[in-house]
């Protein structure tokens, strides 16, 4: 019966080969005419032109995940415009608190560095499971987020760190990010209340 060489590699001072003898050769070469006979009629092509659809496949694909991620970011700085202008002001410092649902949390936490990155702070929940907070501020904007971050998960829950200007948690109750969040704003606010006076810090 035939004998179909499937893999071979270097080892040591030899090479490993592995192969497929007789009705197993026979089994291994249906199944991979059927897989390939089948993708191509999927993609209406000869079966032959196969790979080289398959590769075109895929550099369409990373093309427009490229494209995806521009407009991605794109909207997150509109975004963070949006809720920058609707943000209030304590102490001429405009913070933006929000929870977000069903939203994946790593645009979450670039949002708010966008929000930073404008000059201000802000403090963004995920009400996801479980929750998770981001903190993040402006480098002239006074306050320690990974100490606010800490007081936050060491009143409601969960754990986390980071920097003092940007620090996210998680492991809170899904329905505690609203709560988490008020009380973030209210330690935030007193925070900058205490920091600046008159427009200059203490």
């Amino acid at each position: 019966g035939p004998i179909k060489i499937t893999r071979w590699s270097r080892h040591r001072q030899g090479t490993r080969v592995e192969f497929l003898c007789g009705q197993r050769a026979l089994d291994d070469y249906a199944w991979k005419h059927e897989a390939v006979t089948r993708l191509a009629n999927a993609l209406t092509i000869k079966d032959r032109e196969l790979v080289e659809a398959v590769e075109h496949l895929q550099e369409q694909a990373q093309a427009d995940r490229r494209a995806r991620e521009v407009l991605q970011e794109e909207l997150l700085d509109h975004e963070a415009l949006a809720l920058a202008a609707q943000a209030p002001a304590y102490s001429g410092v405009k913070v933006v608190c929000q929870a977000f649902g069903d939203r994946d949390p790593e645009q979450v936490r670039r949002l708010g560095l966008r929000i930073a990155e404008l000059g201000h702070m802000a403090l963004l929940g995920c009400q996801g499971q479980p929750g998770r907070l981001f903190f993040a501020r402006a480098p002239h904007v006074p306050g320690d987020m990974n100490d606010l971050l800490r007081q936050v998960c060491k009143a409601m829950g969960g754990g986390g760190g980071g920097q003092p200007h940007a620090a996210q948690g998680g492991g809170l109750p899904q329905d505690k990010v609203d709560e988490a969040l008020d009380y973030a704003l209210r330690q935030a606010q007193a925070m900058l209340e205490t920091r600046l006076l008159g427009g200059k810090e203490k």
